[in-house]
């Protein structure tokens, strides 16, 4: 009888957290497989759906079922997220980013004449985080918007105040130059936009997800005096004679 596809994997994903296998391998292993028996795997809609079901029937108070809104625990965004996406995915960029931080954490051991100033455990790990809302991010984009529209605006929340944090953060460590290099971004703001997505901000402004921290992105946004059949009279010197209520009814404009 041949094994099925989740058996399989779940057969490695095991193993590969007991250390009993090298990641690298087990998904050496699995390529090959895959590739000989044809399988098809679940796609990251399909993953995302299923962890998020999982978890509103263990928290049945988190949907409101009479407003549509949602409430989601902290961190718990980021924890379906992680449990969607399969353990290759991107695997050696969250290999990397984990090297990093523990790069960053020896440097601190190290005398700063020769390591330079190095930055606080709590500092190193808000930006490992931030490479892990990076990575988390681009799961959630493969979905193409077919992902619950809550998880959308949770994890946009989250993400957008991590940013924030680790950008506040390396102005004490990095130059302007390397600033906007690392984080590809002007600017604090900026640097949150980035974790914004349409589907983030829809869930937040129809009220599918109440957020705690990127409540600027919830709020419509103001109409444009452009919009104003009159605004090529806004910036006119007669602009302040055009509006008098004097002005108006002497015309009989309205």
């Amino acid at each position: 009888m041949t094994p099925s596809p989740a058996y399989v994997l779940g057969a490695l994903d095991t193993l590969v957290k007991a250390g009993e296998v090298s990641p690298a391998y087990a998904a050496g292993v699995m390529d090959v497989l895959a590739k000989e028996a044809g399988w098809l795997f679940d796609t990251e809609a399909e993953n995302l759906s299923q962890q998020w079901g999982d978890y509103m029937q263990k928290n049945p108070n988190a949907y409101d079922f009479a407003t549509g809104r949602a409430t989601i625990g902290a961190g718990q965004a980021k924890q379906m997220i992680d449990s969607a996406r399969p353990w290759y995915d991107n695997m050696w960029g969250r290999m990397g980013a984990n090297m990093a931080h523990g790069w960053r954490r020896a440097k601190s051991w190290m005398p700063e004449a020769i390591v330079g100033k190095s930055m606080s455990a709590e500092e190193s790990r808000r930006l490992l985080e931030l490479d892990r809302n990076r990575f988390r991010q681009d799961y959630l984009n493969r979905a193409q918007g077919a992902a619950p529209a809550a998880l959308y605006g949770a994890f946009q929340d989250e993400a957008t105040r991590d940013a924030r944090y680790a950008y506040r953060d390396q102005q004490n460590y990095m130059s302007p130059d390397e600033l906007a290099a690392r984080f590809r971004a002007e600017d604090e703001d900026d640097a949150a936009a980035q974790f914004r997505t349409p589907e983030g901000t829809a869930a937040m402004r129809s009220g599918l997800y109440r957020p705690k921290h990127d409540t600027q992105a919830a709020k419509p946004p103001a109409p444009s005096i452009n919009n104003n059949p009159l605004a090529h009279m806004y910036g006119n010197k007669d602009r302040n004679k055009l509006f008098t209520r004097s002005f108006r009814n002497g015309l009989g404009m309205y």
